[in-house]
């Protein structure tokens, strides 16, 4: 995937894997801090890993608009379609109550899948737009999730969507 710079995203994170440009406001978040999330260390290369995490750090107590994307190794014999079918159970069965709206093809910024979905964390409902590929240069499936109170969908798309596109394997 190649990067396209954005004057509203001054900011960039990177993984191990990764690289993305942000907002001014948001702060790159250390997944070893964030409970619940498996050491990469222990988990399988198939079972994937969070290579990065950045999200909105909100004057005050609501939920963070945020961007979380994993990496995972895919198993020999495997084609990108097992991924894509693989991965899409996966975000239905580890997001408690996630319900998946739509699942399409989306190519804005080369070949993969752009599901959306919603889910109640606390009392705050939670929209989610996830773009999965498979790399064009490595055996990898990797995944960026956004996230963002539902409320605030309208504004956070179009974020989200200028910060996809400045998205590059490094």
């Amino acid at each position: 995937m190649t990067s396209r710079s954005n004057p509203d995203l001054p900011q960039e994170f990177t993984g191990d894997v990764v690289r993305i440009s942000a907002p001014a406001g948001w702060a790159q978040v250390n997944p070893a801090s964030i409970p619940g999330i498996p050491d990469p260390e222990m988990a399988p290369d198939d079972a994937g890993r969070v290579d990065l995490i950045c999200a909105e750090q909100p004057d005050s107590p609501r939920f963070a608009e945020n961007c979380v994307i994993t990496v995972a190794e895919l198993p020999g014999g495997a084609s990108g379609e097992d991924w894509y079918r693989d991965s899409t159970m996966q975000l239905v069965n580890s997001v408690p109550g996630f319900q998946l709206i739509d699942i399409t093809e989306w190519e804005a910024v080369g070949p993969g899948l752009l599901r959306s979905g919603v889910y109640i964390q606390d009392t705050v409902s939670v929209t989610a737009l996830q773009w999965t590929w498979v790399s064009e240069t490595s055996r990898r499936g990797l995944t960026a999730t956004f996230s963002c109170a539902t409320r605030d969908c309208s504004t956070a798309v179009e974020r989200f969507l200028a910060m996809i596109v400045t998205l590059e394997e490094i």
